[in-house]
């Protein structure tokens, strides 16, 4: 549990939302309990969130992997739990480079079909699955994509529709599947995001993150899909990571960045009104002085604690609770130690972190949720489950 004084401390009543969805889990009033967190690097490369997924997992069950984006979305794409492969030929579009390119939902990416017979496939690497869905958009005279699981034809969607409309499919999937693979029988057909679930009551964690992104990302988002994303998961919990990128930024907008901020908070409260949520200020981070090449010199850019401060006082007056990245270590420049440990905790570019690293900070988050869910009073009258994946509360309990 947590000991360290200096470290980033959350708060109960913003999280009471959570925590009840947690009860009611091991109580046997839900069948899942999903968190969702949102951000830049920190978060697409899976490693923070992956300790996270794995210790809610051990404690309250594995309830699957959940959405991701779609195919190989970017270099080193990592997603824990699965292996993801790629034939033929995709355009992938990111909707931070790419925003004209849209529509977008949460997975901040699409993959469209060049040539008819283009495949992506995920094979999970941990449990079994028990159903696959997949989001994509409509069009005119759209084609067929084929839904193939353990290597046999179970499903041909045709996806001509509405231009640009998305749309979602769920198929169930025999028991013990391991491997989804879905197969574009023409060009031109458009996939937003794929994800398994399993029938096993548990948490899911899903990470949609976009490597360079700022907060400003949500503008490149449809409203409209994004509804439908978060009607989908129905997160119990959102983690909304951002931070670093604008801190990194030459010419900071603090008035701006207030607005934006403030803007894309109110934007998940509305989109999830019955999800508690967490803002994660920007880890620590440094820059080397200009034209360096070696024994470089690096400071902490002045914009990066500005952004922390206004992320919090955004949280602080919005009712949500805010989680502060940068305590886990040194105050500015802690980075620095954390790239000379041994072993590193930091990478080279003082800005990214070894898996060490996210592992360290990720388990101190959880250790922090999971103290205050300690605390969460345990007679607390059961409300009625108030999401739809609700199961008899004479189901077994989880330990």
């Amino acid at each position: 549990m947590v000991t360290d004084r200096n470290a980033p401390m959350l708060t109960m009543p913003p999280l009471t939302a959570f925590f009840s969805d947690l009860r009611r889990l091991q109580n046997g009033q839900l069948e899942h309990v999903r968190i969702l967190q949102l951000g830049d690097s920190h978060t697409a490369g899976d490693y923070f969130t992956a300790v996270l997924r794995g210790d809610f997992q051990e404690k309250f069950g594995d309830g699957g992997r959940g959405m991701m984006p779609p195919g190989l979305a970017y270099p080193g794409l990592r997603q824990l739990d699965v292996k993801i492969a790629q034939t033929g030929r995709w355009a992938i579009n990111n909707s931070l480079t790419e925003r004209a390119r849209g529509p977008y939902g949460l997975s901040g990416f699409s993959a469209t079909s060049v040539k008819a017979g283009a495949t992506m496939s995920m094979t999970t690497v941990g449990p079994a699955f028990d159903s696959a869905s997949v989001d994509f958009l409509e069009r005119p005279g759209g084609g067929n994509l084929e839904v193939w699981l353990d290597g046999k034809l179970t499903k041909t969607i045709p996806t001509g529709g509405v231009a640009g409309r998305a749309r979602r499919v769920t198929i169930n999937a025999p028991e013990g599947t391991r491997s989804l693979e879905l197969i574009a029988r023409s060009a031109g057909i458009t996939i937003l995001d794929w994800s398994t679930d399993n029938r096993q009551r548990g948490v899911q964690l899903i990470s949609l993150g976009v490597v360079g992104a700022t907060v400003n990302i949500f503008d490149h988002w449809s409203p409209e899909i994004i509804e439908q994303d978060m009607a989908a998961i129905r997160p119990s919990l959102v983690l909304l990571s951002f931070g670093t990128n604008e801190g990194f930024e030459t010419a900071f907008d603090p008035a701006a960045y207030r607005e934006a901020f403030g803007d894309a908070v109110a934007r998940l409260k509305r989109a999830a009104p019955e999800a508690s949520i967490i803002v994660i200020g920007p880890p620590d981070g440094q820059r080397a002085e200009a034209r360096c090449r070696e024994a470089c010199r690096w400071t902490t850019p002045s914009a990066l604690g500005q952004v922390r401060a206004i992320q919090r006082q955004v949280a602080e007056a919005d009712g949500v609770d805010f989680w502060d990245w940068s305590r886990v270590m040194a105050p500015d420049g802690g980075i620095d130690a954390w790239v000379h440990a041994d072993p590193p905790l930091a990478r080279g570019d003082h800005v990214h972190f070894t898996a060490a690293g996210y592992e360290r900070a990720a388990t101190l988050l959880y250790d922090q949720l999971i103290d205050l869910y300690g605390r969460f009073p345990a007679e607390e009258p059961l409300k009625k489950p108030r999401r739809k994946d609700q199961i008899p509360a004479t189901a077994k309990r989880l330990p």
